[in-house]
């Protein structure tokens, strides 16, 4: 069957929202597995002691003001967990721990991967639709 050419924007504009649905969900798997990633580095270098850097580490992802680009984002420290950046940065007495530099590099090796089975992913449902 053919289609017109309003239904085929129609289907593109489709697949544009599919895609963009399917960006956000993995996203959202980045930056949990990011979360989770920075709380195991944030507790092996000082060790796990009251949780209170543990529990402070957050992770989102928004939507940028620019079309179409998304954030992820990763935060640390609260009222509870004041000394996050001390522990990341370090003072002048203690080293840099780096716990979540060592954990976006970490994902950052893992990330082209994933969008490329993505990417393989909407291609596949877009050649099978036609």
């Amino acid at each position: 069957m053919k289609q017109t050419f309003d239904q085929y924007i129609k289907s593109i504009e489709k697949q544009g929202k599919s895609l963009e649905d399917e960006l956000q969900e993995q996203l959202e798997k980045v930056a949990d597995r990011l979360r989770v990633r920075t709380r195991i580095q944030a507790t092996i270098d000082p060790k796990y002691r009251t949780g209170r850097l543990y529990n402070s580490i957050r992770s989102q992802v928004g939507k940028a003001r620019h079309a179409g680009k998304y954030d992820v984002i990763l935060k640390s420290g609260n009222s509870q967990a004041f000394y996050a950046k001390y522990v990341e940065f370090g003072t002048r007495r203690i080293y840099p721990r780096l716990f979540m530099e060592k954990s976006m590099e970490k994902e950052k090796k893992n990330l082209p991967e994933h969008l490329r089975a993505l990417l393989g992913k909407v291609l596949r449902e877009q050649h099978g639709r036609q």
